[in-house]
């Protein structure tokens, strides 16, 4: 009898245990759900694998004063593996010392350099703005890195999100995976230009990697075409330049706090091997054929194109007023200007033997400096280097960089290109603004030397331009095209803006102005050629006065907007442009932050 009552007794025990466990449960505020990432809308389908760093959006927990969010490369999310966290919001302001890493900024703030296209860059840590991450109250985030393409099986990044309530912290979500991945690999566009390969940009992508069979090196281009100049240099017949085997892969930098190692650039894989068939050399005076990237510029319709363009042309003489009278020559410059009359050069591009120009950061084609070398370049390619001293018809030394963008005027002197070359063009006012591009021919010339030496000796040698661009252009030689990239921000009817409503729902914008309660997120599509982006806040759309901005490598920000009406804009920055890197401006959009309302209740029970 003792041993039942005992064991009754330890039974209501459990009995009442589970009551009081069910009833602190039910209590307890619950781990956020339904955490999901998304690229443009909060209400995407929801999907695992992006090509740029998405945002992140989840159910709202009901009485949360705040949410707390991290990124790891473990779903176990050890400190170790730690990629993005608003736990701790005492990170050093590290900014200032790397200036490719996004920032906020006030008004009237000089905007920082940063590393070129191409170039690497230190993984510090940003400046996060206190307002937006340590008091992150919407349901949703941007993050302010640029992941690196990665993946796992299945996935090899992870994030989770907890709220931060009256009662204290909630337990983290459930971990949601996703891999960083190319959602295409560049295809060939068959481009039919002699000299010339053209692929497909990739969403996602800051560079392209270009490898040609037979060449001596893998160069980088910040566009999506690439001429053949390895394989024409000093090659005229067709057993060089007939058909090229060649191959591309996308390039991404990554910026932002990386406090794991993981790689500050990535690689898409190598596309499939392409053949480029090219048709025969043309002969006669030299004429321009097309400019292309993204798009082509023709004569008689002339485009604006998103990447600066590659330079296509036929012929190998030059016109009345060349220097040596017409005689055939092999190697070639582009000059880029912004008048038709071609005075005011803003580019120079690199001496190529091949019957096309594209820019390159990896530098021009290390000419050689005597004769011996000369024979020796027709049996061999050639590395990378400085081209030698080319010489213009008075004498004086031209600047032989392919950083050709504000290059001095044609008969100055210029410093080498430096190891990440800036070739890319500012954006013009299509059609009102564009730039004039013209071609002129580069002659192989001994120096004289006294006395002669013996026969088989090595004969220096020098590269003189045998026209002005400005009389190839008066001439008749000169094609104009535009270039422009403005980010799209909005769809036809609303912006790409998600965030709380004042009713503590998670929504996305459904009309042109929308309305959030506490700090929305905004996102725009990708610009080509840009490697970060700029977001700019006004108080009123026009006149413009900008209240703050803030940087980011990525295409989706938090806004820190205190109540009331705003406007924002979006401009992409491009570092392989000189000096200033900023884009087009997109179109202004506007969104309403309401403040928070309360209503009184009577007390119970009086």
């Amino acid at each position: 009898m003792h041993r039942l009552r005992l064991a009754a007794l330890c039974a209501l025990a459990l009995v009442l245990t589970g009551t009081v466990q069910a009833r602190t449960d039910a209590s307890s505020p619950r781990a956020p759900a339904g955490l999901k990432a998304f690229l443009l809308r909060a209400d995407e389908p929801t999907r695992h694998e992006f090509s740029r760093t998405p945002a992140f959006a989840w159910t709202p927990v009901r009485g949360a004063l705040r949410y707390e969010f991290e990124l790891s490369t473990s779903k176990r999310f050890g400190d170790n593996a730690i990629i993005w966290s608003n736990v701790k919001s005492d990170l050093p302001d590290d900014s200032a010392a790397d200036p490719g890493m996004p920032s906020t900024t006030t008004t009237g703030a000089a905007p920082a350099a940063a590393p070129v296209a191409g170039a690497a860059a230190a993984p510090v840590n940003p400046a996060k703005p206190a307002s937006v991450y340590d008091n992150l109250r919407s349901p949703a985030v941007a993050v302010d890195v640029a992941l690196p393409w990665i993946t796992g099986s299945p996935y090899a990044l992870w994030a989770h999100v907890r709220a931060i309530t009256p009662t204290g912290a909630t337990p983290w979500s459930d971990a949601f995976g996703f891999n960083m991945r190319w959602s295409t690999l560049p295809t060939d566009l068959r481009s039919p230009y002699a000299g010339l390969v053209r692929w497909s940009p990739v969403e996602g992508a800051t560079a392209y990697e270009v490898w040609l069979f037979g060449a001596k090196r893998v160069f980088t281009t910040t566009t999506n075409v690439a001429d053949l100049r390895d394989l024409y240099t000093f090659h005229r017949t067709p057993l060089w330049t007939s058909s090229v085997n060649w191959r591309v892969r996308a390039k991404r930098t990554l910026y932002g706090e990386v406090p794991n190692g993981l790689p500050v650039t990535t690689f898409g894989p190598w596309t499939r091997i392409f053949t480029h068939v090219s048709p025969p050399l043309s002969l006669g005076v030299l004429r321009d054929t097309a400019a292309v990237s993204d798009t082509v510029s023709a004569p008689g319709t002339e485009k604006a194109h998103e990447l600066t363009p590659g330079f296509v042309f036929s012929g190998d003489r030059g016109g009345p007023l060349d220097y040596y009278l017409g005689q055939p020559v092999e190697l070639f410059r582009v000059y880029v200007a912004t008048d038709i009359d071609c005075v005011n050069i803003v580019y120079r591009g690199a001496i190529v033997g091949s019957p096309a120009y594209a820019p390159r950061v990896s530098g021009p084609l290390a000419l050689p400096a005597d004769t011996l070398k000369v024979a020796s370049a027709r049996l061999n390619t050639l590395i990378t280097g400085k081209e030698g001293e080319a010489y213009m018809l008075d004498g004086t030394v031209a600047t032989t960089t392919e950083a050709g963008a504000a290059a001095p005027a044609a008969g100055s002197s210029a410093a080498a290109a430096p190891a990440a070359a800036k070739v890319d063009l500012w954006d013009t006012s299509w059609p009102a603004g564009g730039y004039y591009w013209t071609v002129v021919p580069v002659m192989v010339v001994q120096k004289p030397v006294d006395p002669p030496p013996p026969v088989g000796t090595a004969i220096p040698v020098e590269y003189r331009e045998t026209e002005l661009p400005q009389d190839a252009c008066q001439s008749g030689r000169v094609m104009r095209f535009g270039k422009t990239s403005p980010p799209v921000t909005a769809s036809a009817r609303s912006p790409f803006a998600s965030g709380l409503s004042p009713r503590g729902l998670l929504v996305t914008a459904s009309q042109v102005k929308p309305s959030f309660y506490g700090t929305p997120i905004v996102a725009w599509q990708p610009a080509l050629g840009a490697t970060s982006y700029e977001v700019q806040w006004s108080t009123t759309e026009y006149p413009w006065k900008a209240v703050g901005s803030v940087k980011t490598p990525s295409t989706s920000v938090v806004l820190p907007l205190t109540p009331g009406k705003w406007s924002y804009r979006v401009r992409g920055l491009n570092y392989g442009l000189p000096k200033r890197p900023q884009m087009s401006w997109s179109e202004p959009l506007g969104v309403t932050v309401s403040a928070p309302s309360f209503s009184v209740l009577p007390r119970s029970g009086r």
